[in-house]
């Protein structure tokens, strides 16, 4: 059986490959308009899921994060994610919206929490 870590990675790294793919495809019917970030919007569940949630797999169970800190902060890298996609969409259409900061602020500080939680367990885990 294939440690959890290893599987939300592999889910991570599709995640980040249908990221790029649709900032490709959306700006290649853009008009040559890009934004950088529609086409780095990958970057987010690359790194921040895919190289994390790996690195944790190599570590062992042990490792592994508490429901809610995992939910938390895969929660913050979905609105990272969208919150990326949305504002490079508005970019391109050529409007801005002050209201795109909130995905921002939003997804950070539930990936903060995430890491909070996770951090708090393993310093105050005991000599299991």
């Amino acid at each position: 059986m294939r440690p959890r870590a290893a599987v939300i990675a592999r889910r991570y790294l599709y995640a980040a490959a249908f990221s790029l793919l649709l900032g490709v495809v959306y700006t290649c019917f853009s008009n040559g308009v890009y934004s950088a970030h529609m086409l780095l919007a990958f970057v987010f569940p690359l790194m921040g899921g895919a190289a994390v949630f790996g690195v944790l797999s190599r570590l062992g169970e042990r490792a592994y994060p508490a429901q809610w800190a995992e939910r938390f902060y895969r929660w913050g890298i979905a609105a990272l994610t969208l919150g990326s996609h949305v504002h490079g969409a508005l970019e391109i259409y050529g409007t801005e919206n002050t209201m795109t900061a909130w995905y921002w602020w939003i997804g950070g500080l539930l990936a903060e929490i995430g890491v909070a939680i996770y951090a708090v367990r393993m310093l105050t885990r005991r000599g299991d």
